[in-house]
């Protein structure tokens, strides 16, 4: 299964924040938008990505407050971002995100940003396509099965 399939099913909306966005608005973003992750933007580029993760260690270690610090100061940059593209499969993505341990890849297009695929997009998809199979199945082994 290719990447695309799950962008389709998703909805379009990129949950962003500008590089000079402080942890602080950056955490309250995350917590308003139920998101763990978001994209830093910056004149429609992508610059990088900053996780809950992220915010949390950097709380745990810094002795600033949250309301200084910057985004741009903490987040993984765009050079060190582990991407895709609409065509790759899903199983790449799955052995990308176990290897590197990472819950968030950004989808380029021909070096533009179209989507992001969390570990969570990738679980209800894999949940759709086992009770679809396990329909079929049933269906099939109670003599239902279209013909």
């Amino acid at each position: 299964m290719k990447v695309q399939t799950i962008l389709d099913q998703k909805s379009k909306v990129i949950f962003s924040a500008d590089p000079e966005t402080t942890l602080c608005q950056a955490m309250d973003m995350m917590l308003e938008k139920n998101v763990t992750a978001l994209i830093v933007m910056k004149n429609n580029d992508l610059e990088g990505i900053i996780s809950q993760r992220d915010v949390m260690r950097i709380c745990h270690v810094s002795a600033n407050s949250p309301k200084e610090l910057k985004v741009r100061d903490f987040m993984t940059r765009s050079e060190l971002l582990y991407t895709c593209g609409p065509d790759d499969t899903i199983e790449k993505l799955m052995d990308t995100m176990t290897e590197k341990r990472i819950k968030h890849i950004p989808v380029l297009k021909e070096d533009k940003l179209v989507g992001v695929i969390s570990i969570g997009d990738i679980v209800k998809n894999l949940l759709d396509a086992a009770k679809s199979d396990n329909k079929l199945l049933n269906d099939y082994i109670s003599g239902n099965y279209p013909s």
